[in-house]
Formats: C-alpha cells, structure tokens, sequence
C-alpha cells in the first residue's frame, strides 16, 4: 500500500471511457468531470481509478493527476490496498460487490446511475443488484429526486417480479441518496458574446436559439416541432433574424441532423437554421453558449434522467426554455433562470410498461417519447418574451 494511501484512505473508483462514433457520450463526460473534481477538490481522500487495460492509455491524459490515480484493473487481482470505499461510476452492478467480496473487509459501496431506460439497467442490473445483497449502508446515488422515484420503483417492482416466479423474498437494504451533477464554472462561465459569434461565423445581429446534445429523435428528442415553432417565431418577429443552432453529434445509421436540415429547407426556413457537428465545437463548448440568446431544449424521453447542459448554460449566463420533465425541473427555475415548457403523456402506460422488460429495441424509446407532447406554444411564448425583453431572466 502507498503510503498516502494509509494516511488518509483509498477510494476505489470503477470507470469505462466511452465514445460513439468518435465522440465522448454524456455520462463519460459527467464521470470524468466528477473524477477531475475529486482530484481537485478532496482533502481527506486519495482516489484510484480503475478501468480496463485497453482503455489505460485513452483515459490517463484526459484526468488530473494529484489526489487521482488511474490504474489498469488487473492490478486488483495482486492489490493488496485497504479501501475506505468503492464507487461505480457507470452504476455497474457487479465490479463494486464483487471488489468487496474478493478484497475483504466492510467498506461501503456507492453507485451513481444516469439513466434506468435500457433493458441492461432497468430489469437485469437491478436483479444482479438486489442478489449481490447491499448493505444499509451502501448507496445508489441518483442524480434528481425524479431520477431517485423512477429507481425505486423499478428495483421495487424487480424484486416483485422475483418473489412471484420464485417466491423469493429479496428487498433492497441500501440508500438512495440524490446529488446533482455538477459543471467546471471555471470553463463554464459568461463570455463576451461578439467574441463567441466570431468564432463559429454567427452573424451579430442574428437572435440565436441554441440546442446543445445528442441529435437522436429515437432516444434524445424530437426536434422537429421546434423547427415549426421557429417558424412561428419568425411570422411574430420580423424584426429580427433569428437562428436555430443545433449542436451534437449524430448516429451514422440515424442521421436526424440531416432530416432536421430538409425539414427547414421544406418550410422555407433553411438559412435559419444550422446543424453544427460535435467536431466544430466540442473543445470550446462554452463559446457555443456564449454565442446563444437562449438555450432550448424540448426532451421528451425518459432516457433523460438529469440533463447535464441545461446547468452549462445557466453557468454561462443563457437563459433556458427546457421541458417539465425529469430531472430538468428540479435545475430550470421557472421564471428565474427560464421556462418550463409544460409536458402531457398520452394513457398509454399499460400498453408500453412491460415491453422494455423483454426488448432492447431502441424504437421502445421512440414509441414511447412519441406518447410524449411538449407544449411548443409555451416555447414560442418563453423566446417572444426574451426578444422583447432581453435580460428577462437572471439566468
């Protein structure tokens, strides 16, 4: 054992660096942001990060070095480390009980998940965790109080399933304990706006509505509605030009970008709006916000849990129109920071609940964010009352 590690106890932490097409998905930046900010921030632990071996040289030069250290997972077969705690970032159900099985010794487990929508975590993850029997003091660490009542319901309704067909009487023992992501207000902050349009050719004069994520109307959002209300937008206003920026990346198999471009182009809208790739403005997202107006984003889908970019905005000082919805009601202060758009669910939950408990279709997403209706109206009122009167919102 190190002997920093003696003095003020090891934190073992699991970690899985992932990337679609290129592009670092959402929760690795959450977990590498949270992992950054150990690094930074603790006093009274040392952090071990533990990922697999392919992934040892891609992750190490994206963390801080200090009080974080990120090792090769194999070194835990030969470890012989007392821990102070485990921490599963990806909420992996087996590496932290099976780490405190083979490691010995009574040290808590914490898992933080950021999303229950795949078939992976919301019927098999949570068998495996209610087998490998949590403590009462271990925790599942949700990320909203929506996020949190989702969890329990469902870990409640596995381990119904599991005393029906087995007659097993087996019940969460552990925590739930809610804490909200978090963003870098160091790189996160208010910027001059003229310097930010320069940056990406965005005119001056231009009113910009920005949507910052995944461009996926299967398990993101539907973002055609919001072409239709920059359209009404536009018959209100004709006083000013105003754009649409979506920013994200795309699935090649998908392509809603591109279907989001024909659309404007369809309704006589195509110098109004721009698909921005991930690459344009990955590395300087926070010149992206400070280019913006207002920060829009109508979620439909359950697959959001917390909804990290709303908080990158508001750290930069945009206002933010976002859905009712999840864990986005509990960050957006209406009428403060923004508006909430309200949000209806069609009666149709009886006819959608079981299927994702034996598919994995992504169209389970899509069927289901399509019961789902964001009230545009309410977001064409938020942006006419920001370009009437700028500086509405203390965002």
């Amino acid at each position: 054992m190190r002997s920093d590690e003696a003095s003020s106890g090891l934190v073992g932490l699991f970690h899985e660096h992932e990337e679609e097409g290129g592009v670092v998905v959402g929760r690795t930046v959450a977990v590498e942001g949270l992992l950054s900010g150990f690094s930074a921030w603790s006093e009274r632990h040392t952090y071990a990060a533990y990922v697999p071996g392919r992934e040892l040289a891609r992750v190490a030069p994206r963390l801080p070095t200090g009080r974080l250290s990120v090792r090769d997972r194999a070194e835990l077969t030969t470890s012989e480390a007392t821990f102070a705690a485990w921490h599963d970032c990806q909420f992996d159900t087996r590496l932290p009980f099976l780490a405190r099985s083979k490691l010995g010794g009574a040290h808590p487990i914490t898992l933080t998940h950021h999303t229950i929508s795949y078939k992976e975590l919301l019927h098999d993850g949570l068998l495996r965790l209610l087998l490998a029997a949590p403590r009462p003091y271990d925790s599942i660490v949700c990320t909203s109080h929506a996020a949190r009542r989702a969890l329990a319901a469902c870990i409640d309704a596995v381990a119904e399933a599991l005393r029906q067909s087995c007659g097993a009487q087996i019940a969460y023992q552990g925590r739930y304990d809610v804490v909200p992501l978090a963003v870098d207000c160091d790189r996160f902050r208010p910027t001059d706006r003229a310097v930010a349009r320069a940056r990406f050719g965005i005119p001056p004069d231009r009113f910009v509505l920005l949507w910052v994520g995944r461009l996926s109307l299967i398990d993101k959002a539907d973002l055609l509605p919001l072409v239709d209300a920059l359209g009404v937008l536009r018959e209100r206003h004709p006083e000013r030009e105003l754009l649409l920026v979506c920013a994200g990346r795309e699935r090649p198999t998908e392509r809603f970008g591109g279907a989001i471009a024909d659309y404007a182009r369809e309704l006589g809208l195509a110098e109004c709006v721009r698909i921005m790739d991930h690459s344009e403005f990955g590395s300087v997202a926070e010149l992206l916000y400070g280019a913006a107006d207002v920060f829009v984003s109508p979620i439909d889908n359950i697959q959001e849990s917390f909804g990290l970019t709303p908080i990158e905005a508001m750290a930069c000082g945009v206002p933010q129109i976002v859905s009712d919805w999840d864990g986005y009601r509990e960050s957006v202060v209406h009428g403060e920071t923004g508006f909430l758009l309200p949000t209806r669910w069609a009666r149709c939950a009886d006819d959608l609940s079981g299927a994702a408990w034996f598919r994995d279709s992504p169209f389970d997403h899509l069927a289901l964010a399509q019961s789902v209706a964001v009230d545009m109206n309410a977001l064409v009122e938020g942006v006419s009352r920001l370009i009437r009167e700028p500086g509405l919102t203390g965002a």
